[in-house]
């Protein structure tokens, strides 16, 4: 075998830098403009067999030459990952404290502490809100580091394996063992994903596989020499390869339920471009290592390190980068990632201490010192250290506090998977005390939530009472009919359905809200199935009255005036949108299918919401009407009632009292 070849299989691989490059920019793109590169988070699914692959092949190597030790392994890991890791999560947790508002400033700093503990997968699994009325991504500035966490956790398990397979001196069935496992990772990847997407989606069981296929490729290749035969399967690997990565780039959107069976795609397709750089020489493998690549490969951790905060700091305070900002934004990120690259990563690698001085030096020192400023930040009642002056977070609290959504009061009976008590709860009937029952019901999703203080203001004055049930993200349609939710949501969706249904047909009069417009856009039929339920239900003898969605408001930030205290730069507009032509003509459905059914009819909110024109956030003294841009809050949704009522009275479909 000639020397090149022999570097080619075991040392350096510029094509793998290269695809490093592919990875990162995927990412990169991805956050930058979701439009551009809808399913560019894939590049951490290639980063994941890079991973799987390389560490493999160097543990194999020394193990079958007689000089591999943990503690060595370790050492090198702690050199490689740890000193640009901490570096870039110390200063992402400093920033955070001098611009974020208090409540996110102390969720920066938990996931600092769990991402110092290698454990920031767990922590975002079991912490991070990813419901209807979650905070946006960009208050959690070190998200991406939960697949740090996923790779440290996969490399305590791995090498250890991996010793006790050699001893059994049968890399045979080691390989099918690890191929074995490796399906079941995906198996359970595909069974959680709908089940419970989160812990599908960062945790370790779940993720392994990708890891585990990059394993098997350095089992296959490890002592299999390229030669000239094998130039024609490398070409066609490469090819492929490049097909299914790009394919996964343009093609999965964040829409489609992930891991799951997508993720096989991806994961094929590195493992083919691998393929291709260990079999033989090809044109694809020419392609990634074309120096511009190699060079972003080079720094493609320390890119991916600073991307995400950068991003989120910048659409925390000014919202989505137009192009210019996007440019600026990279140029950040390239400069600061060669900067860490150069004076962070590289002098921290090429050390010779030993592990003893390694760890404590780029490891438990700098981790100790920002977890000391994370307990700060997250405890500052029990350490008595305040990181914000009182007069800020008063300020901040009377802002916030004018915009209150519905959905934090305990008469709210909203909930993500609703139960057969949240039926009856107590606190959820409201309405005028003089009704003798609860003839009426308020039902849907968040979007019929929202509406509880305009119905209780026509309750008050028309005398009847009514009851709420809401459930995150579902529509209100007859489950036998289908769900018509997100795939991350449904079966939770379809069970709160099953459990309410039953429970909905007792009531004579129904009021129904819902996100119409964003179901609508999900599956083309859900709106004939809507108007077959609505069908349904009049015909068993109820009335029903739809409430048309409330106009949305682009780029409305409600706690803009509590972050511009404090941003710089920032300056706060009043928000006004035109009312969107796709939920208009939604609306316009609705009215009309009211108008020709019988015991069905249709309130619509936004001749008031919009009377002069664009659709406003506040109304003339300033106060906010909306908690976000979709929602109502709780004084929008009483100032629409008290309006209306001043305006009309009680409006006809909601008539009702005894």
């Amino acid at each position: 075998m000639s020397h090149v070849a022999t570097a080619m299989k075991r040392g350096y691989r510029a094509d793998i830098d290269g695809l490093r490059a592919i990875a990162v920019l995927a990412v990169v793109v991805f956050h930058l403009n979701r439009d551009l590169l809808p399913g560019g988070f894939v590049g951490v699914d290639v980063f994941f067999v890079i991973s799987g692959f390389l560490i493999t092949r160097n543990i194999v190597s020394e193990i079958d030459a007689d000089r591999f030790t943990i503690a060595e392994f370790y050492r090198r890991r702690i050199k490689r990952i740890t000193p640009a890791a901490l570096f870039v999560a110390g200063i992402t947790v400093v920033v955070s404290q001098l611009l974020f508002l208090p409540n996110d400033a102390r969720q920066a700093a938990k996931s600092g502490f769990w991402s110092v503990m290698s454990l920031a997968n767990v922590h975002f699994w079991r912490d991070f809100d990813t419901g209807y009325f979650a905070a946006d991504s960009a208050a959690s500035p070190l998200l991406h580091y939960w697949s740090l966490g996923v790779e440290e956790q996969f490399y305590v398990v791995w090498p250890l394996f991996l010793i006790w397979a050699y001893r059994a001196r049968n890399l045979h069935r080691v390989a099918w063992l690890t191929a074995a496992v490796s399906i079941v990772s995906f198996g359970l990847a595909y069974v959680l994903t709908p089940i419970d997407p989160s812990f599908a989606y960062y945790m370790l069981p779940t993720r392994a596989g990708e890891l585990l296929v990059g394993g098997l490729l350095a089992f296959a290749f490890l002592k299999k020499d390229p030669d000239e035969k094998s130039s024609l399967i490398a070409s066609l690997a490469g090819v492929a390869g490049l097909v299914l990565v790009a394919a996964s780039c343009f093609m999965i959107t964040e829409a489609d339920p992930f891991p799951g069976w997508r993720a096989i795609v991806p994961t094929v397709g590195t493992a083919l471009l691998l393929v291709a750089g260990s079999t033989g020489a090809n044109g694809v493998s020419r392609l990634l290592a074309v120096k511009p690549l190699v060079w972003t490969g080079l720094i493609s951790y320390s890119a991916y390190l600073w991307h995400w905060p950068i991003l989120a700091f910048y659409h925390y305070g000014y919202g989505d980068p137009g192009l210019v900002a996007s440019v600026g934004l990279l140029t950040a990120t390239v400069v600061l990632s060669i900067m860490t690259y150069k004076w962070v990563e590289q002098p921290m690698r090429h050390t010779k201490a030993p592990l003893w001085t390694v760890f404590w030096k780029q490891y438990a020192l700098p981790g100790g010192v920002i977890v000391t400023l994370c307990m700060a930040a997250i405890y500052p009642e029990r350490t008595g250290i305040h990181l914000t002056s009182a007069d800020y977070r008063e300020s901040v609290e009377a802002i916030a506090s004018e915009t209150q959504p519905a959905y934090q009061e305990d008469w709210v009976c909203q909930r993500d998977l609703l139960q057969p008590e949240d039926l009856l709860q107590p606190t959820c009937a409201l309405g005028s005390e003089n009704a003798s029952a609860e003839g009426a019901l308020l039902f849907g999703d968040s979007n019929a939530a929202h509406y509880i203080p305009m119905v209780e203001t026509f309750a008050m004055q028309a005398g009847f009472r009514f009851r709420n049930a809401a459930i995150s993200s579902c529509p209100p349609i007859d489950p036998a009919l289908g769900v018509f939710s997100a795939q991350r949501v449904r079966e939770r969706c379809r069970a709160s359905l099953e459990t309410a249904w039953p429970w909905i047909q007792t009531f004579p009069v129904v009021f129904l809200g819902a996100n119409w417009v964003n179901y609508a856009g999900f599956d083309a039929e859900f709106m004939d199935r809507l108007e077959e339920t609505l069908l349904g239900m009049s015909g068993r003898g109820q009335q029903i009255v739809i409430l048309g969605k409330v106009a949305t408001i682009d780029g409305f930030d409600r706690l803009c005036r509590a972050k511009s205290i404090r941003y710089p730069g920032l300056t706060c507009v009043e928000s006004a949108s035109e009312l969107d032509p796709a939920l208009a003509q939604v609306n316009q459905r609705l009215a009309r299918f009211a108008e020709a059914t019988a015991d069905v009819s249709y309130f619509d909110p936004n001749p008031i919401l919009c009377a002069e024109g664009p659709c406003r956030a506040s109304d003339e003294s300033g106060r906010l009407l909306y908690f976000d841009f979709s929602h109502l809050s709780i004084y929008g949704s009483l100032q629409l009632g008290e309006t209306i009522l001043a305006r009309e009275g009680v409006p006809i479909p909601f008539r009702i009292g005894d």
